[in-house]
C-alpha cells in the first residue's frame, strides 16, 4: 500500500533482521551490566514505538520505524531467559523456560483473523496503533510487577571482565557451533522468502 517494490521490501526486511540481531547482544550485556529489568521494559517500549512509527511515518521513514520494532522485539530476550533461569527452581526450569513462549503463542491463533477483520473495516493503521497501545499497557504492567534487581546481582554484573566475558561468549558458541549452524541455515531458508508471501497472496493468488 505504501509503494514499495519487491526489493524495497526486502531492504527493509534486511535492515529489520540486522537491528534484531543487534538487539541480542545489546540486551544480553544490558542484562548483565544493569540489571534485567531495565531492558525487558525499554524493550517492550521500543516495540510499541515501532509500531505505532510503522502506522503514522512517511513511506520513506517506514525502515527506521521496523528496524525500531525488530530491535525492541530482540532486546529484551536475553534479560528474560536470565530472569527466568535466576527466579525459578531446577526442578521447573524448563516449564518457565516454556511458558513466556507458549502462553503468548496461543495470542497468536486468533489475532491474524481479528486483525484482518479490523484492517478491512478501519485499515492497517488503526490495527498497527491498536498493537501499539496493548504493547505500551505491557509496557506499564512490566514496570510495575517486575522485580527489582538486587544489588548483589548488579556488582556480580559489573564485576565482570571485558575480555574474559566476550570469551565466555565465544567459547559457548563454539561449544554450541552445530545447533548454531542449524538455526543459520534456518533463518537463511526463512529470511528469504518469508517477506514476499504477502505479495504472493495479493498478486498471485
Amino acid at each position: 500500500e505504501r509503494g514499495y517494490d519487491a526489493l524495497g521490501i526486502g531492504v527493509v526486511f534486511s535492515i529489520g533482521a540486522a537491528a534484531s540481531l543487534l538487539g541480542l547482544p545489546v540486551g544480553g550485556i544490558a542484562g548483565d551490566r544493569t540489571g534485567r529489568r531495565r531492558p525487558i521494559v525499554i524493550a517492550s517500549l521500543l516495540v510499541a514505538v515501532g509500531t505505532l512509527l510503522l502506522a503514522t511515518v512517511p513511506s520513506a521513514l517506514l525502515p527506521i520505524a521496523f528496524a525500531t520494532m525488530m530491535f525492541g522485539s530482540t532486546l529484551g530476550q536475553g534479560p528474560t531467559q536470565a530472569l527466568l533461569i535466576g527466579s525459578s527452581s531446577e526442578r521447573t526450569r524448563g516449564s518457565a523456560m516454556a511458558s513466556p513462549y507458549f502462553l503468548p503463542s496461543l495470542a497468536g491463533i486468533p489475532m491474524p483473523v481479528l486483525g484482518s477483520l479490523a484492517a478491512q473495516a478501519s485499515g492497517w493503521p488503526l490495527v498497527l496503533a491498536a498493537g501499539s497501545g496493548l504493547c505500551f499497557v505491557a509496557s506499564v504492567v512490566l514496570f510495575v510487577r517486575l522485580p527489582s534487581d538486587s544489588v548483589e546481582a548488579l556488582s556480580v554484573g559489573r564485576r565482570i571482565p571485558r575480555r574474559s566475558y566476550g570469551r565466555g561468549v565465544w567459547l559457548a558458541l563454539a561449544s554450541l557451533s552445530l545447533l548454531v549452524l542449524v538455526y543459520a541455515l534456518d533463518s537463511f531458508s526463512e529470511g528469504s522468502y518469508m517477506p514476499f508471501m504477502p505479495l504472493y497472496f495479493t498478486q498471485y493468488l
